[in-house]
């Protein structure tokens, strides 16, 4: 478990532990007393966090963990397991980020941050990499937005926008029309445009009205900072009809 608990990056739940290191001879029921264990011996520490407990290690023994890790037979399918966990953390988690406990949910991403930009790493990897980067960096779009990681991404999203490969259509729409909205706030207005507009059309045919409500609002804004005040008054009717 020392070993496999390498996989994290900053730290880590005991569900996530459970979640990504159990397997094998090692059964999730048992990773709670391994870990207190391990806390026992100062491998790894514990720190309580509102109601619960986060686990992390201190870089120098993390290092250690890791050159333990890559010498695991199972190392590639520990990281696919990783990404997995986080990835549907942050699809689950993704209509949270906009409702009443938006800070809450927030706050938990702020602790799993570096996680997320491990699983967008080992994204980076994968066969099929455009599809396996939006998958994770189009559901963080509004925590980067909120908190200010306005360049990360931009340049998540985009990455995964430019790189070849079979990407859902929603998938893809959703990460424009982020993208779109990020150069409305870069002062990129034109840019800002040709991107939501390409992603509306797809999110009008889909029936996804959330998302073509903040496009809406994106172009509205656009049409604004562009002094076309017609425009921008029609697509914010719109806009707030939808929503």
């Amino acid at each position: 478990l020392f070993a496999r608990l390498g996989v994290f990056a900053g730290s880590w739940t005991l569900e996530a532990a459970e979640a990504v290191c159990s397997g094998g001879t090692l059964d999730k029921w048992a990773i709670l007393d391994i870990l207190t264990a391990l806390v026992d011996r100062s491998l790894v520490i514990a720190d309580p966090v509102g109601s619960g407990i986060r686990y992390r290690m201190l870089e120098s023994i993390r290092q250690y963990a890791l050159e333990l890790f890559d010498q695991l037979p199972d190392a590639t399918a520990l990281r696919d397991s990783h990404r997995a966990y986080f990835v549907e953390m942050a699809r689950r988690a993704e209509p949270e980020l906009t409702g009443p406990r938006m800070d809450r949910w927030m706050d938990r991403f702020e602790r799993e941050h570096e996680n997320f930009r491990l699983a967008l790493a080992w994204s980076a990897t994968s066969p099929e990499p455009a599809r396996a980067i939006l998958e994770v960096a189009s559901p963080l779009y509004r925590f980067w937005h909120h908190r200010g990681y306005l360049s990360e991404a931009h340049g998540w999203l985009t990455r995964g926008l430019d790189e070849d490969g079979d990407v859902p259509e929603a998938l893809r729409a959703r990460s424009q029309t982020s993208v779109g909205s990020l150069e409305l706030i870069f002062g990129n207005y034109q840019q800002a445009r040709a991107l939501e507009e390409e992603g509306l059309v797809v999110l009008r045919r889909l029936g996804d009205r959330m998302g073509i409500a903040t496009t809406l609002n994106s172009l509205g804004g656009v049409a604004y900072y562009l002094a076309d005040y017609e425009e921008a008054l029609e697509r914010y009717e719109e806009c707030a009809a939808t929503f």
